[in-house]
This record gives structure tokens, C-alpha cells and sequence, in this order.
């Protein structure tokens, strides 16, 4: 356990010193095509700077991982079981109007807690951002999970092992405010030079798929398969 922790700790730091980016200066042809650019899309360009030939490369740890809660309505029993790999190492390449990133979970960031056939779950996620315009920007992801786990009295820790979901979504985003770049906020490829803010609508949809094959005779339970979609709309 102080060897994950010491590796947790090690990783973490070395993500934080991490975010790097391989640019160019821009030539005269380029600052020209980003002067027109603005004037034809009504863009105010002493808002914005934007960086065509520039290369962002990134590395990251996330947390952010789906879970599931079932409930027994006449007892009022709930459970809850998450996946046992709960942090993901991600990659992404950024460059002009496309992101594309991997995420995965290393061995040594699973933590199965010396549970055995909780020691070959797994995580994998890729993602695909892409910039439209300077407003609309469409973002496609699939992740994988499997092997979860529950802290309840009344199971097996090793019981969801072979639990596995598979989860595609997808996010159309739009920003109001031509002047405010939603870019330099999230990809560093554009830089807002005065301040500006934006009602940015989103519409979220995504598609799950998990597989079970739970049988609990103390709660009187089967479950094998569940599967859902999800539309949502969000304003930020």
C-alpha cells in the first residue's frame, strides 16, 4: 500500500509539471489569414489571438468514473458498486481544430486491495474533440470499464469482477459571444486577450451498455444486462 501511495504521489506531481506545447513562431502569411479570418467571421481580433501552427501535448490523472446504485424498494437496501480502476492516466494531442485523447488505467493505479479477481480490471477511454468554427465544437467519446466493486456487508467484494460497461457519448457545443474563445479556455490554442464571457449552450447524449450477470440469492436479485440513453441539455 505505501508503494501505490509513493507512485500515486510520484505521478501526480509529475502530471502537474506536465503540460507542454511545441510551437512556431507565426509567419506573415498566417498572421494575415488570421486578421481576414476574423474580419469575414464579424470577430473582434483585439479579443483574440489565435495560434494556428501550434502543437499542444498533454498529460493527465482523472477520477471522474461512472457508478452504479441498485435499490430494493421493500427492504430499502441500497448498493452501490464503482469501477476498481478509479483513476485513469490520459494523453492528448491538440493541434488547429482537432483534439484526440487516450486514457487508460496502469497497473499500479489499480488498487483491488489484495482481492484477486479484482486484479485484472481495467479502464480505457478515447476521446475525439472537434472544433467546427470558432462556435460550434462537437465532442465524441467511448470508455470502457471493467471490474467493480462493492463495500456492502451482504456481497462478495470479488462478485462484480466481470462486470463491464461500455459507455459512448457524445457533446455539441456552441458559444454566443463571437468575442469570448472557448479554445483558450480549454485546447490553449487560441489566447483571450481582452476579457469576455458567454452563455455556452450544450446538448449531451450518450449510450451505455453493461454486462452483469449478477445473481444474489440473500436479495433476491438477477440482474444480467442494462442499457440506456441519455439526452440532456446544459447552459453554462
Amino acid at each position: 500500500m505505501k508503494d501505490f501511495i509513493r507512485f500515486s504521489l510520484v505521478l501526480l506531481l509529475f502530471n502537474l509539471g506536465i503540460n507542454n506545447s511545441i510551437s512556431q513562431d507565426l509567419g506573415t502569411s498566417n498572421q494575415n489569414k488570421e486578421l481576414t479570418s476574423g474580419k469575414i467571421k464579424k470577430q473582434d481580433t483585439s479579443y483574440i489571438k489565435k495560434y494556428y501552427d501550434k502543437i499542444t501535448l498533454r498529460t493527465n490523472l482523472s477520477s471522474e468514473i461512472p457508478n452504479f446504485i441498485f435499490n430494493d424498494k421493500e427492504t430499502g437496501l441500497e448498493i452501490e458498486i464503482r469501477p476498481v480502476a478509479e483513476y485513469k492516466q490520459g494523453f492528448s494531442f491538440i493541434y488547429r481544430w482537432f483534439t484526440l485523447a487516450l486514457s487508460f488505467t496502469p497497473k499500479y493505479l489499480i488498487n483491488a486491495d489484495e482481492i484477486e479477481e479484482l486484479n485484472n480490471s481495467k479502464t480505457f477511454g478515447i476521446d475525439l474533440n472537434i472544433l467546427l468554427s470558432d462556435r460550434w465544437r462537437q465532442e465524441l467519446g467511448y470508455n470502457y470499464y471493467e471490474g467493480f466493486f462493492n463495500n456492502g456487508p451482504l456481497i462478495d467484494e470479488g462478485e462484480f469482477a466481470n462486470t463491464t460497461l461500455h459507455m459512448f457519448q457524445g457533446s455539441t457545443v456552441f458559444t454566443i459571444n463571437r468575442n469570448f474563445s472557448y479554445r483558450a479556455h480549454l485546447d490553449q490554442t487560441q489566447r483571450q486577450l481582452k476579457s469576455a464571457g458567454s452563455l455556452i449552450p450544450r446538448l449531451t447524449y450518450d449510450y451505455s451498455k453493461s454486462s452483469f450477470n449478477f445473481v444474489d440469492a440473500n436479495l433476491d436479485t438477477n440482474v444480467d444486462k442494462i442499457s440506456g440513453i441519455n439526452v440532456y441539455g446544459q447552459v453554462g
